[in-house]
């Protein structure tokens, strides 16, 4: 800034080191107050004085970006007023502390974070996208709105919610935000335009918008403030958090904008699709879906035959709830078999500790980004749904009439009210105000043979244990995760065959205890977790042994010390850990001496069973807590723990991030989906471990396959691998699928389980797809899809 001398900048006369420890800037002294203080205590400005201002900083801007550089942190307060010796209003621009220099490698910020005040970002500064001197012409443009109209166009509670609407939201027209003004039509005109998404809808220079503010001031009457109809008073509004405080410019996380693929109905009217040609035998190449349906249309959609679908929900998915709200907005909830199934449910009550709130928070952020439509609050605490997900079963079974209506008050509930779903008095009043028996809550204690049986079904599906799940069993359609409306619309209208998004909840099933010793004398510790997890019982020290000897080992192992002798004790802890299971030690005649001695076994904690118990059921509940968080973490690595590729989540966020390049470049993708044939057989014959190594070993034969800039490979579910290929052509993939295929095949795995081939063998199927706004990236993987269910001959 120190280069820069236009007069309403502030002036720098020098800066730098003091004595090797005092860093210093000596900066003009100046008297007067910021802009923000001025409209905090005066309330909407006149249009001349806002113009009057915002030309100075306009004309300041000029210089500056002349020089490269973009502010990046315009706000009231970082906007000076003094007043001249004539009476007149002069404005200063102050700290370029986040100041960037166009061209330069210099950065005051991090990867995945981004500096500035959530009022006034622009939207490409809040995806951290490449900047340039139009991100300061959106901010003075939100700045002028609240000059204007006394208040911010975008408010919310907390910063991230802020950001969200800079990229979600269109600025409310001034007479909503405040009736009280009357603004110059061109005035607003200018105002909105300057607020445009698109930098390329905006003012392109600081020039052009200061040449627009001096033509619309030329035309205004005197600035007299009752021509305006100005409040006398400045009374802000009690919902815009008092008045506009000054939100500290801050580092704040990355977002992206909802995908530009997402389309309003009217836009739908236009779509023309892309499917598999099928006279091509080999091909996934281009081709017309057969036409003729009135694309995308809820009207369509709700007079159609779409009776047979089917839907996997919990109530504690973000995710979930949002599929639900917009199936129920379009009128077809009673369209849908709704299963409820325990996805998360079981995670212990309470009040979030600072990780399990960043977990949730961060899925809350990515449905408001992926869902805008949907209106979602980020709970305050950590509920149960077990109870609630009963109760909804017996309505569906008694009150058949009733179990939409209920189904969507249980799930505004919790995610629109913060109310928590695991109380009964709240379940109670929902019941009430339905005119559901409230007794029917007394049935809750035993789980409906319908939730077994759908929990199962959901498992035993190639649904990847993600949630939410549409299908459609007649058909053999699936629809995976959350995807925009435009999608989902396609999804039901049959033109969509499988459809799997990155936006889906994990799964954790409910911990398994292994208790050695006496259940009855740790009874008391197991109060408050007995109901949310499995527990297992094992009467000698060798068959705990034969526990954690199996493929699937329990989450804890919990040792009762009076059972057990410290030698065998001392075994027990080698084989847990050399399985990875952690365990604890419980007592009944605690002391230092044996707590010693198990801590240093490697026991992670050690529990006093002795009183009321509290001491022993707090750290018995802390060290579930500490596990959910260490699987839960391990599953965000974005890393298949098995095979070691990348997970379907994370290649389907990088065919996101390939698909925006491609609009950009317009440019070729390629999909290619590898399955292994018959791989259930494979592993009924030949037993899951040997299943297992079969796939760690063909991941490492095909991760050589695939080997191209910008090429993914990854497991897509549990027998199938996909390659992402950016920039292939049709021919090139087709080559490194059945380049893929024989791999397979040349790895020469025994399979026993067929009688045809002596060796296991895999199908493919590929889509080649021009990334372009009439097609999506899910019509890329439908593509591949539905020419690899060709190739198996089950088209």
């Amino acid at each position: 800034a120190a280069q820069l001398s236009h007069p309403n900048i502030i002036r720098i006369f020098d800066y730098g080191c003091h004595d090797d420890s005092v860093y210093f800037i000596a900066m003009e002294f100046l008297k007067g107050n910021t802009l923000q203080e001025v409209v905090n205590s005066t309330g909407p400005l006149t249009p001349r004085r806002a113009i009057s201002l915002i030309d100075q900083v306009c004309a300041a801007l000029v210089e500056a970006h002349a020089a490269s550089l973009v502010h990046r942190d315009l706000k009231p307060s970082n906007l000076f007023v003094v007043t001249d010796g004539l009476g007149q209003e002069h404005l200063k621009i102050l700290d370029f502390g986040v100041v960037k220099q166009i061209n330069s490698n210099m950065e005051v910020t991090h990867v995945g974070g981004t500096l500035g005040s959530p009022w006034y970002m622009s939207p490409e500064q809040i995806e951290d996208t490449d900047i340039d001197t139009r991100s300061d012409l959106y901010t003075l443009g939100v700045i002028l709105y609240q000059l204007l109209t006394g208040q911010l166009p975008f408010m919310a509670d907390e910063p991230i919610q802020v950001l969200m609407k800079h990229l979600t939201k269109q600025p409310p027209p001034f007479s909503k935000t405040n009736p009280n003004i009357s603004i110059p039509a061109p005035l607003e005109a200018l105002t909105l335009r300057a607020l445009k998404k698109n930098p390329d809808a905006r003012f392109q220079s600081a020039r052009e918008f200061l040449k627009a503010l001096r033509e619309i001031e030329a035309t205004l009457p005197p600035d007299d403030p009752t021509a305006y109809e100005v409040l006398p008073q400045w009374t802000p509004d009690p919902s815009s958090l008092h008045e506009i405080t000054d939100m500290p410019t801050q580092d704040l996380p990355v977002l992206e904008s909802p995908s530009s693929d997402r389309l309003s109905d009217e836009a739908l009217e236009a779509l023309v699709e892309a499917t598999l040609d099928e006279d091509d035998e080999d091909n996934g190449e281009l081709g017309a879906y057969p036409s003729g349906l009135d694309t995308g249309s809820i009207a369509e959609m709700r007079e159609g035959g779409l009776d047979g679908f089917v839907a996997y929900v919990d109530f504690n998915c973000p995710y979930c709830f949002a599929l639900h709200e917009r199936v129920n907005r379009w009128g077809l909830a009673d369209k849908v078999e709704w299963r409820m199934i325990e996805h998360s449910g079981h995670i212990l009550n309470g009040p979030f500790d600072l990780i399990q709130e960043q977990m949730l928070s961060t899925e809350v952020v990515e449905v408001h980004h992926r869902a805008p439509d949907v209106q979602l609050e980020l709970p305050s605490h950590r509920c149960r749904s077990t109870t609630a997900t009963r109760l909804q079963t017996y309505v569906q079974r008694e009150f058949i009439e009733k179990q939409h209506e209920f189904r969507l008050a249980l799930f505004r509930a919790l995610w629109q009210d913060g109310k928590d779903i695991g109380e009964e008095s709240v379940l109670g009043m929902l019941s009430e105000n339905h005119d559901i028996p409230p007794a029917l809550l007394e049935f809750c204690e035993d789980e409906p043979q319908e939730l077994k049986d759908w929990q199962k079904q959901w498992e035993d599906e190639d649904f990847d244990f993600s949630i939410p799940v549409l299908t459609h069993p007649g058909t053999d359609r699936v629809l995976i995760g959350l995807p925009d409306e435009r999608t989902m619309q396609e999804f039901f209208l049959g033109e969509r065959s499988r459809v799997l998004d990155s936006g889906t909840c994990y799964y954790q099933q409910q911990p398994t205890l292994l208790i050695s010793g006496w259940m009855s004398h740790i009874w008391s510790l197991l109060s408050e977790v007995k109901g949310n997890c499995e527990i297992l019982q094992a009467p000698t020290p060798l068959r705990v042994q034969e526990f954690l000897s199996e493929i699937a080992v329990p989450d804890l192992l919990i040792v009762e010390a009076g059972h057990t002798p410290p030698d065998e004790i001392e075994t027990l802890a080698k084989l847990a850990q050399s399985r990875s299971v952690p365990f604890v030690v419980a007592s009944k005649t605690p002391s230092s001496e044996e707590e010693v001695q198990v801590l240093s076994m490697g026991a992670v904690e050690y529990l006093p069973v002795t009183g009321e118990d509290q001491v022993a059921r707090a750290r018995l509940n802390r060290v579930l807590r500490d596990r959910y968080k260490l699987e839960r973490r391990t599953q965000e690595i974005h890393t298949d723990t098995l095979t070691k590729l990348s997970s379907r989540h994370s290649l389907l966020e990088q065919l996101r991030a390939e698909w925006a390049r491609g609009l950009q470049k317009q440019d070729s993708i390629s999909f290619v989906l590898l399955d292994l044939d018959d791989f259930k057989a494979f592993n009924r014959t030949h037993g899951y471990l040997a299943g297992n190594e079969a796939l760690k070993r063909l991941a490492q034969s095909l991760s050589r396959a695939v080997r191209g800039p910008g090429c993914m490979l990854a497991r897509f579910s549990g027998n199938e691998f996909a390659a992402l290929l950016p920039g292939y052509s049709s021919v090139e993939a087709r080559d490194t699928a059945h380049r893929l295929q024989e791999t397979v095949a040349m790895e020469g795995i025994e399979n026993n389980a067929s009688h045809e081939l002596s060796v296991l063998t895999a199908s493919v199927g590929f889509h080649t797809l021009a990334a372009s706004e009439e097609t999506s990236l899910y019509t890329l993987v439908d593509g591949a899809s539905r020419h690899l269910r060709k190739s198996r001959g089950r088209a």
